[in-house]
Parts: structure tokens; C-alpha cells; sequence
């Protein structure tokens, strides 16, 4: 991670000299993570991806079971066939497992930026407005890591604000703020025209 900050006065030579009156404050911070989550999960086995179960499998148009409940390969749909391109085969077992992942990595990269500026008017006004900018992706990570996905996600934040001292026990302050926050699914590079690419319509 990264991060800076300054406050400053703002000082103009010959045309603002803010010195006292007028600053300012920059800070920025950058966080990156890279951390390698092993996940587990239930991929079909070699004999599943060929029709073969250990189950009884009934035939849809006939009710009647499957034939050593093996589904015949002109049957085996294919969308269904071309989906168990994107699973990798089993590598292990366990109880109610038989993947673990090798490549799960969880990456997020993490910004945010904040400008903010002080101006005392006078001894009984004083002047504040900040923007920050704040980007944070939303990351979820698969055990199969074709499945992983980031959404972005950010916001914007601005507010001014005024104090003003009318007597020594009469202070008002007043702020005005907005905040905007988006969220956008991310598109994936790893399955382009995705559902044109399975065949199915629409």
C-alpha cells in the first residue's frame, strides 16, 4: 500500500497569499492485494463428462431409467457439452469435494483520492469543501478461476461547509453534501459472446 498526504497554505506570488486565510489538504492512497485463496469445489468426474452416472438417470421423454444409467452420447446436450469445456477435471477428494484450486488469487486494487480546502473569511467565517474520489472494486473469487469476476465500484463525495460565530455562545454551521456511488457488473474477457458461443438463443 501507498499513501500521501499534505496541507499547505495556498500562496500566489503577487496575488493570493493565503497565508493564515487559505489551504489546502491532498491526500492519496493506493492499496493493491494479491493473496492466493485455495478453494475447493465439485467438478464432474471423468465418467460424468462421458454420461456415465453412479445414480439412477431417467430418460425425460420416456420416464424409464437410462441403460446402466449411462445417458447415450446422441442424447448428451450440447450446450451441456460445451460448458464442461470451461470445468477442469477432478484432482482430488474429499468430503463433498473433488477440486482444489491451484490459481484462486484474490487481486484488488484499491484508490481513493481527497482535495479539501480551509478558508477562514474572517474572524466569525469560516469556509470548508472537500471532494473525494474512491475506487473499490468488488472481487469474488472462484475456485475455478475462469468463474472469478470484478465488478467496479466507486463514489464520489463533495460537501462544502460554513461555520459561522455570531456571539461567543451562538455558533451555525452549515454543510451541504452529495455522495455518489457506482456499480457496474464487470465484463468478463474470458467467455466473450458467451451465451451466442454456448448456442443458446436470445
Amino acid at each position: 500500500s501507498v499513501c500521501f498526504a499534505d496541507r499547505a497554505p495556498v500562496y500566489k506570488p503577487k496575488i493570493l497569499n493565503g497565508k493564515d486565510r487559505l489551504w489546502f489538504f491532498f491526500s492519496y492512497s493506493a492499496e493493491k492485494i494479491r493473496q492466493f485463496q485455495p478453494l475447493t469445489g465439485t467438478v464432474p468426474t471423468g465418467a460424468e463428462r462421458s454420461g456415465q452416472f453412479a445414480s439412477t438417470i431417467l430418460d425425460p421423454l420416456s420416464g424409464q431409467p437410462f441403460p446402466g444409467n449411462k445417458i447415450p452420447t446422441n442424447r448428451l446436450d450440447p450446450v451441456a457439452q460445451k460448458l464442461l469445456g470451461l470445468w477442469p477435471s477432478a484432482n482430488t477428494t474429499g468430503r463433498g469435494f473433488n477440486f482444489t484450486s491451484a490459481d484462486s488469487v484474490l487481486r484488488q486494487d484499491n484508490h481513493q483520492i481527497i482535495l479539501k480546502l480551509d478558508l477562514r473569511a474572517s474572524d466569525t467565517d469560516h469556509w470548508s469543501g472537500r471532494v473525494m474520489r474512491s475506487v473499490n472494486p468488488l472481487v469474488s473469487v472462484n475456485a475455478i478461476s475462469a468463474f472469478g469476476r470484478q465488478d467496479f465500484q466507486g463514489s464520489w463525495d463533495a460537501s462544502i461547509t460554513n461555520t459561522h460565530t455570531f456571539q461567543s455562545r451562538i455558533v451555525n454551521d452549515v454543510t451541504v453534501s452529495m455522495i455518489r456511488l457506482l456499480q457496474v457488473r464487470g465484463a468478463t474477457d474470458t467467455f466473450p459472446n458467451f451465451s451466442a458461443g454456448l448456442g443458446i438463443p436470445g
